[in-house]
């Protein structure tokens, strides 16, 4: 795809010469551009291996994960039930997914999660079942096993092959889609070894446990509706208020180090607000809709436009440069949906897709490798490779997770261990399962590393309804965790290692692609007609930032050479964005037409596309 402009793709910075000179000419005064914002600095690798955030607002959720655990578990328990109980965690891993959901969006997901969840845990049974009918080698055999028993071997590697599949097709979607973690990772990682365990729990029992961990989430989950029905909507523009508080006062004590990363947090937090606001039926195409005014949620849409407005003037640098402009007080417009993001995706040089096939790669490594030392379960290193690379982390951030989950799993294994000594029934197991849940969910957010020491435990625990030796369990997943871990570093550093500066350039392409689209919108079409073409662009202004951001921060060289011109690409998007909003909310039915040619006189002085 070829994108023209009026001149070529700029080099290194002429000496001399700014940034906006070189990209807007003498021009740059009247299209009101006074400088091109700077491209982040990279963050230490101390920094990323040691922050630590809040996790206050994660307490209630972490509550309820456990207590999805805990309430049917114990009622079975008393009941006279026995290991089929730890199968109600899918109470809990439902009742994770639903959170970031308003009530009015949030049944549908935990239905659609529930739907999931026992479909993979019926179907992975069911392979399981067949595999071991059918004389499956038993993984613990090691590279002796597959050379004595190669029908067995290729009987038990099957199921493992699609398993691997259904892991690389739930990233590729669930990076499209941008799902909150954990999305269906933890599911997997949770039904995994049903098809590879020897366990005594029959398929009825094992669905039937798991239908009423589901059950029990769900309701769970939703029944803070009955005590206030907009609490999740309210609950996030309380923190996106409080995260523009925290911006404003580091701020006001001109503490830089520190307000870069609280204005990256506020942002984040306003944008969930608005996808919280959304979804809950308030805006519409950056209106409030009919439903919603004059109730609660109109007013929680007031509080938002007055935060963000807060966050988007105070910076003045970045308010001169039009990259937060001071009259930022309209809805962003919703994005596109499920199938246009994966449609959009679907090509070689995109994130999702190069993720998916390091996800593949890795995975066929570890399991192979799994399998030949006998270490017994490959699902594990599968899940342990997904795990890792699931959210796209780049070089830098994806080598420090992979510290991250080495060195907190490590603690996880001796913390099993140590709770093993106990020797606990299966009432202490639940207790278990429930408080590592629940520390899962509380620190994950906090320090990824941390998280691990809960999660590792998590995995132990059903891991354990083998029935292999405790210490033998630890000691072998730990060896597979090790391996996943390595193998995914080598994924990301040398499987592909530019496709980053490939992915900015497609999108660079996409959004001058948008931009000229939308300006030809705006020539011809009334202003309510051009909603869509709205939405599109600023859903590529976004896409584009966060890879230019990656980018900035991975490559000095890319940052030197290549910053300039994706940064004046993002603001000529955002100044076609502004534009249009300005006259959609002034009732205007078109822009004006000396508008619309300052428009296309910028966009006129982008650099083509080189893709």
């Amino acid at each position: 795809m070829t994108v023209s402009g009026d001149q070529n793709r700029q080099g290194p910075p002429a000496a001399g010469k700014s940034s906006v000179d070189r990209i807007f000419g003498t021009d740059a005064d009247s299209f009101g551009v006074r400088a091109l914002p700077d491209a982040p600095s990279p963050p230490s690798m101390r920094a990323m291996l040691l922050t630590f955030n809040s996790f206050r607002h994660h307490i209630p959720r972490a509550t309820r994960a456990a207590l999805a655990i805990l309430i049917p578990g114990i009622i079975g328990y008393l009941l006279g039930f026995g290991p089929e109980l730890l199968l109600v965690s899918a109470g809990a891993v439902l009742l994770i997914n639903g959170e970031n959901k308003p009530y009015r969006e949030r049944w549908k997901s935990l239905l659609r999660y529930g739907l999931l969840f026992t479909s993979l845990t019926l179907g992975f049974r069911l392979l399981g079942i067949w595999s071991h009918s059918h004389g499956q080698m038993d993984f613990s055999e090691g590279l002796g096993g597959v050379i004595a028993n190669p029908r067995g071997a290729l009987i038990a590697y099957l199921p493992l092959l699609l398993f691997l599949s259904v892991c690389v097709v739930c990233v590729y979607v669930t990076m499209c889609l941008r799902l909150t973690p954990p999305g269906p990772y933890l599911m997997l990682f949770v039904t995994g070894g049903l098809m590879v365990n020897k366990i005594s729990i029959s398929l009825s029992a094992t669905l039937t446990w798991s239908i009423i961990g589901a059950v029990s989430g769900f309701i769970i989950s939703m029944s803070g509706w009955l005590v206030d029905k907009h609490g999740p909507e309210r609950k996030a523009v309380e923190d996106a208020e409080a995260a523009v508080a925290d911006y404003l006062e580091a701020r006001a004590k001109e503490a830089p180090a520190e307000y870069e990363s609280l204005k990256l947090t506020a942002a984040g937090a306003i944008h969930r607000a608005w996808s919280m606001l959304a979804h809950a039926g308030a805006i519409r195409g950056g209106t409030i809709t009919p439903e919603a005014q004059g109730t609660r949620r109109e007013e929680l849409v007031h509080r938002m436009l007055s935060a963000q407005h807060r966050w988007a003037t105070a910076d003045p640098e970045a308010q001169a440069q039009r990259n937060s402009p001071s009259d930022r007080r309209t809805i962003p417009l919703a994005s596109p949906g499920a199938w246009a993001k994966l449609k959009r995706q679907w090509h070689r040089d995109s994130h999702p897709v190069v993720t998916a096939q390091r996800v593949a790669l890795a995975g066929l490594g570890v399991s192979i490798l799994s399998t030949v030392l006998g270490l017994g379960r490959p699902d594990w290193a599968i899940t342990s490779v997904m795990l890792l690379l699931g959210q796209g982390p780049y070089r830098m951030a994806g080598t420090v997770r992979c510290i991250h989950r080495i060195a907190g799993s490590v603690i996880g294994i001796l913390l099993y261990l140590a709770f093993y000594q106990l020797h606990p029934g299966i009432l202490m197991d639940l207790f278990g399962l429930a408080v590592a849940m629940a520390c899962t969910e509380l620190f994950i957010a906090a320090n990824y590393g941390l998280a691990m020491v809960f999660t590792a435990p998590l995995g132990l625990m059903m891991a354990g309804l083998g029935s292999a030796p405790i210490g033998q369990t630890a000691m072998d997943r730990g060896a597979e965790l090790v391996i996943a871990s390595l193998l995914s570093v080598l994924a990301i550093w040398l499987f592909r290692p530019n496709n980053l500066q490939n992915t900015a350039e497609l999108n660079y392409a996409y959004l001058l692609t948008s931009i000229k689209k939308m300006i030809a919108s705006l020539r011809t079409s009334p202003i309510d007609d051009a909603i869509l073409d709205r939405r599109e662009l600023r859903y590529e202004l976004n896409e584009s930032r966060a890879v230019t951001n990656a980018c900035a921060n991975e490559s000095y060289e890319w940052r030197q050479e290549q910053w300039d011109h994706h940064a004046a690409a993002q603001l000529v998007a955002h100044e076609v964005l502004r534009v249009g909003a300005t006259a959609a909310h002034s009732d205007l039915d078109k822009v004006p037409g000396g508008d619309v040619e300052k428009l296309a006189a910028m966009y006129g002085r982008l650099a083509p596309a080189s893709v």
